[in-house]
């Protein structure tokens, strides 16, 4: 094993200097992937798993398997020839890694230069480092032996909700023992507010035409918030009296808002708020008491960050997810009463929801729930099921809502019943019709884990992706489709038809949105730059950037001569003349949340409304309802460019129950 700096072909890891030296030029290197290579090179030729990197890279911290998969990604990038083909780190399948490449020691400064010292002056430095190392070692060990583990334990389960349709968001009030939730009939009802009877039933507690998105409660008092209708998504939050039914407006929550809500013994309030749909999410706090106001986390403005919307609150101490787009989500915890923060420590990604018990943080994250323990700053895993979303824990009991859905590809005909494509157990998650064949290209979404594949009436097959995809953004046809192009992880790849393997494109964009082709099969996509998102083009070969777009571009589709597109900021769908530029508004009511819900198709824009798809025609400027699609409005449907038909991803199975599930605690 080498100890000091290391060498290895054009490649040079100076540990005096801290600096990476490829091809005789100082590479810039982040702290951490230093560390991760100098322990790479200190390891080189043997298997490393990936507890082993947390345990010395990381110290051990709260890391998960997809932020070490995402530094070696980035590693890669700076030290390996070609990234998506590496020589140095390899994988080693169901391990981890391997440093492939035995590293020499690197010339360093010679004995001969160093700075004698006087052998007396030696010793007593050597003395006193040992001196100092026992005292750190006691002072270690009785640390650690005084501190106690707490570790969780889940056992009785079983389910609370009979009914039909979701039941979700649960909320258990300590004063009166009551358990209430939200309830929707079926996928395409409202949903609203309910009490949860001890038998499985529900008692409705609110009759109104709102769309509920949480429920908190204190005694006789009901805090809810919802919305106008779910294209706004205009928040309010009321107070609802048990006891005289009445409705009591309190406050906004934003505009186009799904808030979670909160709240603590002081009466505080705590909910997500953010003023449009391209801010980030902010934690506020209302006194219901004095109806005052408090912001209680600043997100970062820059970019498409998420802010903070995940959070839970516990006496004095307010845990929330700080959402990243470049580098692993991290828990935050602060006190309430002055936002103080106690500390922020990296953590898995894609969590779903939090709540405490006790001490412990509880955390539903896409692959199961989570112990998290503030006292040992340890990760522990409880449950392995990726069907948890929201959870809320009380006492000794955790209610859990436990969701799944299942929807496949269908053929919609006229005047005839949907024709299967798939028939599986999971979720089609987007669908691309071929622009010359019948075939088409979709992303599913099986236990959790995302794949692209290819199909026709008859047939599909998995595009093979050597990385796990975590975020597919879109995926598009050229023109002659030969090659597709892909969003995957913030990343553009390109799959070749002819090779049947994916290539990575190289470009300089911080964020990637939406990709896709034009008519002359040159690469575009929709990227930000200076908090903008607009639309460039971009040159393969040598990652060059050419702005098309200057006041906004987010999704976008070509035609011959036309760029068809909608905007990050605004509402609307529009189009630009390559040739001279101008500038025209096609449809006006298209809410910019539905930026996915639309195609251009045969001289024709297809977009989803409330009431269902309609078509306009750029003809004849004539707008109209599409018929066969009248029942189906709500799914996810794209219309074929060779045939005409429709292809859609209809819900076959959904379902939303709240488990209540015993909790032991166990101290050792």
């Amino acid at each position: 094993m080498i100890e000091g700096s290391f060498s290895f072909d054009a490649i040079q890891v100076n540990t005096q200097t801290n600096t990476l030296t490829i091809n005789g030029k100082v590479t810039e290197c982040e702290p951490k992937l230093f560390e991760l290579l100098i322990f790479f090179c200190r390891n080189s030729q043997r298997a490393l798993s990936r507890d082993e990197l947390i345990e010395h890279v990381w110290q051990g911290r709260v890391v998960s398997d997809a932020a070490v998969n995402r530094a070696i990604s980035q590693l890669r990038k700076l030290i390996e020839p070609e990234p998506t083909k590496p020589i140095y780190i390899v994988t080693v399948s169901k391990v981890g890694y391997r440093f492939a490449v035995t590293p020499s020691a690197l010339t360093s400064t010679s004995p001969d230069n160093e700075v004698k010292q006087h052998p007396t002056t030696r010793k007593n430095k050597w003395l006193i480092g040992l001196i100092a190392m026992i005292v750190l070692i006691i002072l270690s060990m009785i640390t650690f032996f005084s501190k106690t583990n707490h570790q969780l334990k889940l056992t009785n389960r079983h389910v609370l909700t009979e009914q039909l349709g979701m039941t979700f968001n649960p909320y258990f009030d300590e004063t009166s023992h009551t358990l209430y939730a939200l309830h929707k009939s079926n996928n395409a009802a409202i949903s609203k507010v309910v009490k949860l009877e001890q038998n499985g039933s529900s008692t409705p507690l609110v009759n109104d035409n709102f769309y509920y998105t949480d429920v908190v409660a204190n005694g006789d008092f009901l805090y809810l918030a919802r919305l106008s209708n779910l294209t706004d998504r205009q928040c309010n939050i009321v107070e609802f009296n048990l006891v005289t039914r009445q409705l009591t407006q309190l406050l906004s929550c934003g505009t186009s808002v799904v808030t979670n809500m909160a709240l603590d013994s002081n009466n505080r309030l705590v909910y997500a708020y953010r003023e449009s749909a391209s801010a980030p999410y902010k934690l506020m706090a209302f006194n219901i008491r004095t109806a005052r106001q408090q912001q209680l986390s600043f997100p970062d403005n820059s970019g498409n960050s998420l802010g903070h919307r995940i959070f839970a609150i516990s006496d004095n101490q307010l845990a929330y997810i700080n959402y990243h787009a470049d580098k692993p989500d991290s828990l935050v915890i602060k006190t309430l009463n002055d936002s103080k923060s106690l500390f922020e420590v990296p953590l898995i990604d894609h969590v779903q929801s939090l709540s405490w018990f006790n001490d412990i943080l509880l955390i539903s994250a896409k692959d199961g729930l989570y112990q998290f323990n503030r006292e040992q700053n340890t990760l522990t895993q409880l449950d392995y099921s990726d069907t948890f979303n929201r959870i809320f824990a009380s006492k000794d009991v955790l209610f859990a809502e436990h969701y799944a859905v299942i929807s496949n590809l269908y053929h919609i005909t006229d005047n005839q019943a949907p024709q299967a494509i798939t028939k599986r157990q999971a979720s089609i998650l987007q669908i691309a019709p071929s622009p010359t064949n019948d075939q088409l290209v979709y992303v599913e979404s099986l236990n959790g884990k995302l794949s692209i594949k290819l199909a026709d009436k008859h047939t599909s097959k998995t595009l093979s992706f050597d990385n796990t995809i975590e975020y597919v953004g879109n995926i598009a046809w050229s023109f002659d489709a030969t090659a597709l192009v892909a969003n995957i992880n913030d990343q553009i790849y390109r799959y070749d038809m002819t090779k049947s393997q994916w290539q990575k494109i190289n470009h300089t964009f911080n964020t990637i949105h939406f990709v896709g082709f034009n008519a002359d099969n040159q690469l575009f996509v929709s990227a930000e730059q200076n908090q903008e998102w607009n639309i460039w083009q971009l040159d393969s070969a040598s990652s060059q950037a050419k702005q098309i777009t200057f006041n906004g571009g987010y999704s976008f589709y070509f035609a011959e001569s036309t760029l068809y597109y909608s905007k990050f900021s605004q509402d609307g769908l529009f189009a630009r003349a390559l040739i001279t530029n101008e500038e025209r508004v096609l449809v006006k009511d298209f809410a910019l949340l539905q930026w996915r819900d639309w195609q251009y198709v045969n001289n024709s824009i297809i977009y989803r409304t409330n009431l269902g798809y309609k078509r306009l025609n750029l003809a004849s400027k004539q707008t109209t309802s599409i018929n066969s699609l009248a029942k189906y409005g709500r799914n996810l449907c794209r219309q074929s460019n060779v045939n005409q038909q429709f292809f859609c991803a209809l819900l076959d199975n959904q379902i939303s129950q709240i488990w209540q599930i015993d909790i032991s605690e166990s101290k050792h």
